[in-house]
């Protein structure tokens, strides 16, 4: 269960800045149509989450306020997507038989830079917004949150 729901959270994020990215390349006449790829990109960031979920990461930050832990884990977590982004692109070089040296180090002399940071900003933001609901569900309790923000019967703030 917790698998479906930290993929679902992923697609939807994902399919959010896949939406953007086209609206954005679409005023310049670009085709972009890679929706299906924040499919293939949830489920790999599913997983790869539940993995450094699982790994508790030092309790260094634990006893700190809870932006320092949210901070430390978002930033630990986009590093690891980064490198498996990186991973991905020196992989699809060395398929595409474009390079037959060492393709890593290839890929990082070639990557488009525009949208190598289109991506780790995306995926940071995408990535703080899990930590930081992660962290609050911890806080108030997972019933408690899901209460907060989808009760009818609360107060409005005006």
């Amino acid at each position: 269960m917790e698998m479906a729901v930290v993929t679902a959270y992923f697609y939807i994020a994902f399919s959010f800045v896949i939406l953007v990215k086209m609206l954005i390349l679409a005023q310049y006449n670009i085709e972009f149509d890679r929706i299906i790829g924040a499919l293939g990109s949830a489920l790999i960031m599913g997983k790869v989450i539940l993995v450094l979920d699982s790994i508790r990461l030092p309790k260094l930050f634990n006893s700190r306020r809870m932006i320092i832990g949210v901070l430390f884990r978002t930033i630990v977590y986009s590093l690891v997507a980064d490198i498996l982004v990186l991973l991905e692109y020196a992989y699809h070089l060395y398929m595409d038989g474009e390079v037959s040296g060492n393709t890593i180090i290839y890929a990082l002399k070639h990557v488009d830079v525009h949208q190598m940071w289109f991506i780790m900003l995306s995926s940071f933001v995408v990535l703080l917004n899990y930590n930081l609901f992660l962290s609050l569900g911890s806080y108030f309790g997972a019933k408690s949150l899901f209460k907060l923000f989808l009760n009818a019967n609360q107060r409005s703030a005006t």
